[in-house]
């Protein structure tokens, strides 16, 4: 078999298998990629016919280690570990420690609640809605563009995640302030939404058959204003905005607004968990919210905390009664001596 084809198939496999286990469309397209780099990696060497499975891997994370950051090696070997397991049937053995690739430390990108308001006063109509869910809630980007009408109850001031990382679903909050807005928003959304049906249009996505993609409560929260084809089934339906709809909006605020930090849609729900904290709310709570399933993924966030720069004082400011000395006087010591 040629490679091409060899390739096509293991492809049309791993998507497959994604499907199947309700994978994300960018979990797939990330996992294809990362799977046809290995196999036309293996297919530059001549003798790999002979070699292990656990040796092929650990040769090309290793060649792909010079030029990859962390994050782009762990998703390969993530992807190599999904690969050998649901779709070769044959799972890597125990790889090390060494496989996975050590990120550098670096607190998150967050700004002040004051900072984050001035921002958002700089974002003008559904991008700054978005912001304001984004940021008042904790959410994902992919989190919040895939919102459905269903998962935003108003009466208990409650957004519930479906499928959220790690497909674990979780209730955050809802805030009163955002309510006036976002219910004005899906009045039209609702509009939206009868016209398509007053058109038989294709109905929205849906995870499962068992539900009903023509259905009020299963549309977007942030719909699309156009159609498009659906990447996976081939049909041209309506689909939520694009995941980087606010980020992109955000790139050019943040220009407006002046500041020098590098925001991100990230940013906000960095600036959500650390206002919390400020605030006094416990860690636990704040886990709960962010979905953290690790404790030790939500404390980065009290790293952010200025307890200690408010606590200790520099030594610097202790000496008070040292009589300063001028340039001028220290120019002329120094010509004396």
């Amino acid at each position: 078999m040629k490679i091409s084809e060899l390739v096509g198939t293991r492809l049309e496999a791993i998507r497959t298998a994604c499907r199947t286990r309700k994978l994300s469309l960018n979990t797939e397209r990330t996992y294809e990629g990362c799977v046809r780099r290995f196999i036309l990696f293996c297919a530059t060497l001549s003798d790999w016919k002979y070699k292990s499975s656990d040796e092929l891997v650990r040769m090309h994370l290793e060649n792909g280690a010079k030029d990859w950051s962390a994050s782009t090696q762990n998703q390969a070997l993530n992807a190599l570990v999904f690969y050998f397991k649901h779709v070769l049937e044959r799972p890597l053995g125990k790889l090390g420690s060494w496989a996975v690739a050590k990120r550098p430390e670096q607190l998150p990108v967050w700004l002040s609640h004051d900072d984050m308001m001035s921002l958002i006063s700089h974002l003008r109509g559904l991008p700054r809605l978005m912001a304001e869910v984004a940021y008042g809630s904790g959410l994902r980007s992919h989190e919040l563009a895939s919102l459905r009408v269903k998962d935003v109850d108003v009466g208990s001031r409650t957004i519930t995640v479906r499928s959220g990382k790690g497909a674990k679903d979780r209730v955050t909050i809802l805030p009163d302030i955002v309510i006036p807005s976002l219910t004005a928003h899906l009045r039209e959304m609702r509009a939206l939404w009868q016209s398509d049906r007053a058109r038989c249009r294709a109905a929205v996505a849906v995870p499962s058959e068992k539900f009903n993609g023509e259905d009020w409560e299963w549309f977007w929260v942030w719909a699309a204003r156009d159609e498009s084809k659906d990447p996976r089934s081939g049909i041209f339906r309506r689909h939520h905005v694009h995941d980087t709809t606010l980020g992109k909006a955000l790139s050019v605020a943040v220009k407006r607004w002046g500041g020098s930090q590098r925001v991100t849609v990230h940013s906000l729900r960095h600036s959500f968990a650390t206002t919390l904290l400020m605030s006094g709310t416990s860690i636990t709570d704040v886990q709960a919210l962010l979905g953290h399933v690790d404790l030790n993924t939500t404390q980065i966030y009290a790293h952010c905390l200025p307890r200690v720069t408010l606590r200790v004082k520099s030594p610097l400011d202790g000496t008070a009664n040292v009589i300063p000395i001028s340039f001028a006087q220290h120019s002329t010591a120094r010509r004396t001596a």
